[in-house]
């Protein structure tokens, strides 16, 4: 029941997002749409949304004026990121990790020894540290929806449902798989010595990760890897991880999150410590003239393509702008299932 209400507490604040895209799906362009939004009697949220996207043309990511307003549209963009958080393993995992502003270049400060008695005016010895210049620069991407002009222009209650949850799936698919990319880059996965994870294989990920006991541990699994987790059976053929469910839970006394962004017999251990991050901004645009492959892993290859305008549909693309750069080498561990003979 937990879950269920944390799921309907999100899906309202992602409403006057939504709202405002279907507006601007409706509409020739972001002034039309801020006018059909207060026509309607829309929440000043979307209204305001809608103002401020047509009074700031897109940009490239290293426009800064750009960026920055997408981290400060508050409203309805702050309310759908929100609604993404109980999905999405990026705005999951944001909060334990190290925010860090974006486009600024930030110097790390050296630790000081202060424990003892130090004469006035006399230098005070470093311990540990250096002077290591970061700039968190964003990561743009963004996921493709296309529906009906008919579902745009209806106003129940089951039709806005239908395009809010189609806009969250694009938009946590396309985060999460840019912020897996982060996390995994450079990592060699072991493999587990059986079809189920042992305490043995989790013990070698957490000594390759926890070195200090100050880190900041999640899990994140695949849904395979999580259904092995969560049947795994101990000496007495009771559960080895009571705590663990097929959808998530604690292992070990640690969160872990699932996903099927994540291949689906692999266990991630992250230290969020060792990550800096900045949610950033989301946004929405419109295509009508768009021609769309219709494949989950579309290449550049020749393939049958579908035009937007001739089959009267209009495709919204959401787009985020956030920052995640790992740190620290040894932040990240992985262990994969051995592939089935």
């Amino acid at each position: 029941m937990t879950t269920l209400t944390t799921r309907a507490a999100a899906d309202r604040l992602a409403g006057s997002f939504v709202r405002a895209a279907m507006a601007l799906g409706a509409s020739r362009n972001a002034t039309d749409a801020a006018a059909k939004a207060e026509r309607e009697g829309a929440a000043g949220a979307a209204v305001d949304f809608l103002r401020l996207k047509a009074a700031s043309p897109g940009a490239a990511l290293s426009d800064q004026e750009w960026a920055a307003r997408l981290a400060d549209q508050g409203g309805a963009a702050v309310g759908f990121i929100e609604s993404l958080r109980p999905a999405s393993l990026f705005y999951r995992f944001t909060p334990l990790a190290w925010e860090f502003p974006m486009f600024q270049k930030t110097v790390a400060c050296a630790a000081l020894e202060v424990g003892g008695a130090t004469a006035e005016n006399s230098f005070l010895p470093v311990v540990a540290g250096g002077f290591d210049e970061r700039l968190l620069t964003p990561r743009k991407t963004g996921g493709i929806v296309a529906l009906s002009r008919e579902l745009l222009d209806q106003t129940d209650p089951a039709s806005f449902a239908a395009l809010r949850r189609e806009l969250q799936r694009a938009a946590v698919a396309a985060v999460d798989d840019t912020f897996l990319a982060v996390v995994l880059d450079a990592v060699t996965p072991t493999e587990a010595a059986e079809d189920t994870p042992s305490l043995a294989d989790l013990r070698e990920m957490l000594e390759a990760v926890a070195t200090t006991g100050a880190e900041r541990l999640v899990w994140m699994a695949g849904a395979t890897m999580a259904t092995r987790l969560a049947t795994a059976e101990d000496q007495d053929g009771g559960p080895l991880f009571p705590s663990m469910s097929p959808v998530g839970g604690r292992v070990l006394n640690l969160d872990c999150m699932v996903s099927d962004r994540i291949a689906p017999g692999r266990l991630i251990l992250a230290d969020a410590s060792g990550f800096l991050v900045n949610e950033g901004g989301i946004d929405i645009d419109l295509a009508r003239g768009a021609a769309l492959k219709m494949m989950t892993n579309p290449t550049d290859t020749a393939g049958q393509l579908v035009s937007v305008f001739q089959t009267g549909m209009v495709a919204l693309r959401v787009v985020a702008a956030f920052g995640c750069e790992r740190h620290r080498a040894n932040a990240v561990a992985a262990l994969d299932l051995p592939e089935a003979d």
